[in-house]
């Protein structure tokens, strides 16, 4: 355990590990690929972190910060080669909430608290429990937050200015439909034009980075509208609304006694758990992604290691908490990066941008800031995964409206949570109603009935009642062979079961005529308590299955091939067919080797990494 801790201390070191093979770092740095993503990743993410600091409720600038200080600490500190960190729209609907409640200078202090947070799942090891959670919740929460997200762009998309601002989302969209008379025309042509545009042109052409294209194009536009060249075309600009943008790298933090009032301590740690949830969650999705897309496989602990970090350092200079985004991520994984130097680089870049040209970025039209966060929020909908959940599972589908509901309505965290305990229960109903026993019997030469009782699958707290009420009366019973072999888990209910079931069992049975098969360590221990499963033990009456440990081998597929002369003797020869082609033999004890292999003579199991022993 300590090891796996003392993993994450980085060591210094001129050979890297890449998707060629250990290289030098001179190497990586000289690899086209990793410029090539590098820069692209970066001149998308200018543009796209305005937005998204601007959707979250507070400045541009916290924005692009939030993008350079994530970035750097992903590429030096993280695990994942093709990971990118930073400003998230899962995030910003969230954020834009808090800064409403506390004002925006709140944010770097949910990103300091929901590092301790992070580093405390990290230390505990609760995000691999993050990650129990049903597709349709993920992607309801999703559908919630591109809601969010696009709707909160009225304001912009149509030049409304001086709304008065509500805590629930729902009612900001409200006021704004309600002022739609107040609309100003220049700003509804440009959204008209580039929103269905830019749509168009990611989909028709998309390794052409519109996202860059598009805004940098419409600068010069604000910019004579603000200075009068184009008569009464008056178009909104982000001037307007905060002045000319500075290049200002760090914010100074006010203190946290200022902005939350005590009273509302909880609701302030509460959404700093809210935050450090969401961002493990994407930043851990958005690298096991890339590592299907690419086959390479990343740390998951290293990875929380980076996140950390991202969070300590953006929230000590000022900025947002930042987390893994999807779409930079897969661009950064289609423009061939080899190695985080890739990540590191797009944060340099984005910071050499940011000093050099964030004025510039001033004349900016709010109604493109509008089209670029709409496109993104489409974008962001699963369309394809709710058709096909529509066609092949409509309780799913069911499941993600009610997520992606309560994220609208109430709170993006408080629907990803609802979603869970939905499915949770609608996964414990299932529990409840599988077939979870197999009850067979024979007649005996005394008359009686011989019984193989054969528990399936769980037997916990959910179905351990059922398994009584069936379990507990045999008919002319004289002797039972409890088969547990099937039995995968079993907890304290499903224990105090059996031994109900038993006890009814032994009112009518001799105790000689009790087996038990199967058993593995778990229900060793579990019915290791209960006297009568210590005489059968004692006598002989319990068949414990073997302890097999795992073994780990790099092989593609590993062949269990045997004839009836080989399976009779007290070995199994087993194949192991490996990537070189070679073929060595391991002798394993005929008592490891069970049912199913002894039923066939020639077994397959395929794993691409790790063979886990489970016959």
């Amino acid at each position: 355990m300590l090891e796996e801790y003392r993993s994450c201390i980085p060591t210094p070191s001129m050979t890297v590990e890449t998707k060629h093979g250990k290289q030098h770092l001179k190497e990586v740095v000289k690899e086209p690929g990793n410029w090539r993503a590098g820069l692209t990743v970066a001149m998308v993410s200018v543009p796209l972190s305005i937005a998204l600091g601007i959707a979250s409720g507070t400045t541009p600038q916290r924005g692009v910060t939030t993008a350079i200080f994530g970035g750097l600490c992903g590429g030096l500190f993280a695990s994942s080669d093709y990971n990118i960190i930073g400003p998230a729209g899962a995030l910003s609907g969230m954020f834009s909430a808090y800064s409403f409640k506390w004002t925006d200078d709140v944010l770097p202090w949910l990103s300091l608290v929901s590092a301790a947070i992070c580093a405390f799942c990290a230390l505990t090891k609760l995000h691999t429990y993050m990650l129990f959670m049903p597709t349709a919740v993920f992607e309801g929460f999703t559908v919630g937050v591109a809601l969010i997200i696009g709707l909160n762009q009225i304001n912009f998309a149509c030049g409304l200015t001086g709304l008065h601002k509500h805590g629930h989302f729902y009612m900001n969209v409200v006021e704004s439909i309600t002022h739609l008379h107040q609309l100003k025309w220049e700003s509804v042509l440009v959204f008209a034009v580039e929103m269905p545009l830019l749509w168009f042109l990611m989909r028709k052409f998309p390794k052409i980075p519109w996202t860059v294209i598009i805004p940098v194009l419409s600068i010069p536009l604000g910019a004579l509208s603000n200075h009068g060249f184009l008569g009464g075309f008056e178009l909104l600009t982000l001037q307007s609304k905060y002045g000319m943008l500075e290049a200002s790298l760090v914010t100074p933090l006010k203190p946290l006694t200022q902005l939350v009032p005590p009273k509302e301590t909880m609701g302030f740690l509460i959404a700093a758990l809210s935050t450090a949830v969401v961002a493990v969650l994407e930043t851990l999705i958005s690298a096991k992604i890339a590592a299907t897309r690419v086959d390479r496989t990343f740390d998951e602990l290293l990875e929380m290691r980076g996140l950390t970090i991202s969070h300590v350092v953006c929230g000590l200079a000022g900025c947002m908490p930042p987390t893994g985004v999807f779409v930079r991520t897969s661009l950064n994984t289609n423009l061939g990066a080899t190695h985080r130097f890739a990540q590191f680089l797009n944060a340099m870049c984005v910071l050499i941008i940011f000093m050099a040209t964030m004025p510039a970025f001033s004349y900016m039209p709010q109604a493109t800031i509008a089209a670029l966060l709409v496109v993104a929020s489409i974008r962001m909908t699963p369309m394809t995964y709710l058709k096909k959940l529509w066609r092949e599972n409509k309780g799913a589908l069911a499941l993600c409206v009610v997520t992606a509901l309560i994220c609208v309505m109430e709170d993006p965290v408080v629907g990803l949570a609802v979603g869970m305990v939905i499915a949770l229960l609608r996964g414990a109903k299932k529990t409840l109603v599988a077939d979870s026993l197999r009850i067979t019997s024979c007649a005996t030469e005394a008359g009686g009935q011989c019984y193989t009782v054969k528990v399936l699958g769980c037997l916990t707290y959910l179905n351990s009642d059922g398994f009584i009420s069936v379990a507990r009366n045999l008919d002319s019973v004289t002797e039972v062979h409890l088969d547990v072999e099937a039995l995968v888990v079993c907890d304290h209910d499903g224990a105090t079961a059996i031994n109900k079931v038993v006890g009814c069992w032994l009112e009518v049975i001799e105790a000689q005529n009790l087996f038990l098969t199967g058993v593995d360590q778990q229900v060793d221990t579990a019915l290791g308590f209960f006297q009568w499963y210590q005489d059968a033990h004692a006598a002989g009456r319990v068949v414990i299955l073997a302890n097999i440990p795992k073994v780990s081998l790099p092989l593609s597929s590993i062949r269990l091939s045997t004839v009836s002369a080989e399976m009779n003797s007290e070995k199994v020869v087993m194949k192991v067919s490996g990537p070189s082609g070679s073929s060595p033999n391991v002798s394993v004890d005929r008592q490891e080797i069970l049912s199913p292999v002894a039923q066939s003579t020639d077994v397959t199991m395929s794993s691409p990494r790790q063979f886990e022993h489970s016959l």
